[in-house]
């Protein structure tokens, strides 16, 4: 029942707010999840990936919903095998993360360690052992910074 209201909703928000509508991304982003919960991860890409090209063209390579919508695309992507696309996505959702928040930032971290896992799942050992470090050593300067500031 919550599947068919959602996708009412996604209904009357592009009829009404029109596809391209903020709201109505928003919309789709939610059918996808729930897609997605159900295993239905075909329907979930379709959807995620309509979802993506809208927020490109609306929204902005650069806006701060942008790595959310790459993000769920890519996890997508992991469950269905395609560590390929999964991999390229993350590396942009990292790009975006370091631009917007810093590289020290968690949010920037997570999104390497989600790089690093895709990264060893393709059998990329050498570069996922490189974000692994990586993200190590900036949680050690990260914390290190925060020892001084409480001195």
């Amino acid at each position: 029942e919550a599947e068919e209201l959602q996708a009412q909703e996604l209904e009357i928000a592009k009829r009404v707010l029109g596809v391209e509508n903020p709201d109505t991304l928003v919309s789709m982003g939610k059918l996808a999840e729930m897609y997605s919960q159900q295993g239905r991860l075909k329907e979930a890409e379709e959807l995620q990936a309509q979802e993506l090209e809208i927020a490109k063209r609306v929204l902005g390579a650069e806006h701060a919903d942008m790595p959310i919508i790459m993000g769920g695309l890519a996890e997508t992507y992991t469950r269905l095998g395609r560590w390929q696309d999964a991999e390229r996505l993350m590396e942009k959702v990292v790009e975006n993360r370091k631009r917007a928040l810093g590289a020290e930032h968690p949010e920037t971290l997570a999104c390497l360690d989600v790089l690093a896992l895709i990264s060893g799942r393709r059998g990329r050992w050498k570069e996922a052992e490189e974000l692994r470090t990586k993200d190590e050593e900036v949680c050690k300067v990260a914390a290190g910074m925060e020892n001084l500031a409480l001195t």
